[in-house]
């Protein structure tokens, strides 16, 4: 179990909130923890690096996310749902599902093997970042 940079300070659980982050999507994969490094993606298609104080550090953006990413987000790159989802029928959530697809979302959570991150993502690929 190499944790590197962590100390035991770092790593103790005592309850106490160390930083709180205002995601602009919303996040379903459960994050990697690699030294100090945070790893987690988001349904808007980026996945995101954060050390152990909070402070992003690194940002990746999906294939998906570029094609199709501006038309589902406002000004300040928060999702805009509203315009996925046409309406609240069945048919309307299907509509609102596929388009997350297009958005390359990363729903799964990425993994570090050999100082290289592996992220599945909905637009069809698998990505592989050092």
């Amino acid at each position: 179990d190499d944790i590197g940079a962590l100390s035991t300070e770092q790593l103790a659980l005592t309850g106490e909130l160390r930083f709180n982050l205002e995601n602009k999507a919303v996040s379903f994969s459960s994050p990697a923890l690699v030294n100090d490094r945070l790893f987690f993606g988001s349904s808007d298609g980026w996945l995101h690096a954060v050390d152990t104080t909070g402070k992003m550090v690194a940002e990746f953006q999906s294939d998906g996310s570029k094609a199709n990413g501006a038309r589902y987000t406002d000004a300040n790159g928060r999702m805009q749902t509203g315009g996925m989802y046409p309406d609240r029928t069945l048919d309307g959530m299907m509509i609102g599902m596929r388009t997350m697809m297009t958005l390359g979302s990363f729903l799964s959570s990425p993994t570090v093997v050999d100082g290289v991150l592996y992220v599945g993502s909905t637009d069809g690929n698998v990505y592989a970042i050092r």
